[in-house]
């Protein structure tokens, strides 16, 4: 149930305004979890953006045709290796000379964050609805 509280309006660069605006806002419990599922958008955008970051450096270390023996290059291509493994095969390697445009790694990206877009809407089902939000979803589909 929503909690009502009336409250003076006042907008910036006028005067106060002396009537009373009634302003709906969600109990305690409510405003909770939605406060939880957005801290999960947050974590879930969050490492979205560390993977796809990580995948990007290995597009582009293989693309300029970075030093397969330096330990950070290996260390980056173990990493996301994981990653773009489930995609590797899906379209040939380009190579040029040692230089390489990895499609997979291109394809893994697109999927990671299509993935993440997926189950962020997926959660939009869990998320507490007021009777406003309903009739407004139902009347403007």
């Amino acid at each position: 149930m929503a909690h009502i509280s009336k409250v003076k309006v006042v907008r910036p660069g006028t005067p106060p305004i002396s009537e009373e605006a009634t302003i709906v806002s969600d109990t305690p419990g409510e405003f909770r979890k939605k406060e939880t599922l957005y801290r999960t958008y947050q974590v879930l955008w969050y490492v979205l953006g560390v993977i796809e970051t990580i995948m990007f450096l290995r597009f582009l270390f293989k693309v300029l045709g970075a030093n397969t023996f330096t330990p950070f290059v290996q260390m980056l291509y173990g990493v996301s290796g994981v990653f773009v493994g489930p995609f590797l095969g899906t379209f040939p390697i380009a190579m040029v000379d040692r230089y390489a445009f990895e499609w997979a790694t291109i394809v893994a990206m697109i999927m990671y964050a299509l993935i993440a877009y997926g189950i962020v809407h997926l959660i939009q089902f869990f998320k507490p609805t007021s009777p406003h939000e309903v009739e407004e979803a139902v009347d403007n589909p």
